[in-house]
Order: C-alpha cells, then structure tokens, then sequence
C-alpha cells in the first residue's frame, strides 16, 4: 500500500525549557518561537479538524513530533480515530505524562528521546509505553 507520508507537529509547546532549543514552553498555555511570543495554545486545531484536513491524503502516515507531541490534548483522539490503512510514528521526550495511546499495532515506530535528566522517570514512562503495546527506541540529546 502506498501511503502519503505526513510531517505533523500537533503542538509547538514543550514541557522541557532545554536551553538550546528554539521551542520554550511557558507552562501557561503559551509558547515562543521564531518571534511568536503569547500565541495561544488554545488557537490549535482539534482533533476532528486535523482528521478532516487529513481526509484527502488517506492513507497516510503521520510522523509526529514537536514541541512534544503528548502535551498536545487530542493526540489520543486522533490516534483512535485514524482511518483504516492509516499509520503513525512518533518522537517524544517522554518526560510530559504520556496519555493512554491506542492503535500501538499502527504505530510503526516510538522514539523517545532521553534530555540528560530525570531518568527514573524517563524510565517508567518507558515501562509504560511497552505495557501499551509500544516498543520504544531511545535516543540521547547531547
């Protein structure tokens, strides 16, 4: 099958404040990046609207990343609501809890990216993941 490969940045937001990074999460629904200083988060689309923009490309794969991709609030929406022959991978720092994400048998691949601090809970959001069905690879930001 021949799928449209889709680059999807759900959310800008980060929950780390890496200081080499362009994204800054400011923690209260807010996020600066290339000048964009006080944009709302609440001006995101929803799930549904992204599903529907998404339509005319199915089937797809979504490569999701960020800003971290599981602050963004309809991720497990979308997620489930994916059409049939649709398929998705992602890249997180796994350090925002990470929802309850269905179709782990449509996820072709997690990458959880470790930021050189809080490893034990780095960890367990792991062990999570792989209790959901995932099988997350790792990779270090240095």
């Amino acid at each position: 099958m021949n799928q449209t490969q889709i680059l999807f940045i759900p959310i800008m937001g980060c929950n780390l404040a890496c200081p080499y990074c362009h994204f800054t999460w400011h923690g209260k629904g807010t996020w600066s990046a290339y000048g964009n200083q006080r944009r709302q988060h609440l001006d995101m689309l929803d799930a549904w609207e992204w599903l529907e923009a998404f339509d005319p490309f199915a089937p797809y794969h979504l490569e999701i990343t960020g800003g971290e991709p599981t602050i963004y609030p309809g991720l497990a929406t979308l997620l489930g609501m994916l059409p049939d022959g649709c398929t998705w991978s992602i890249t997180s720092n796994c350090l925002a809890s990470v929802p309850y994400l269905p179709s782990a048998a449509r996820c072709t691949s997690w990458t959880s990216s470790w930021h050189g601090r809080q490893f034990e809970r780095f960890c367990g959001e792991l062990e999570r993941l792989e209790g959901m069905g995932h099988r997350p690879s790792v990779s270090v930001v240095a």
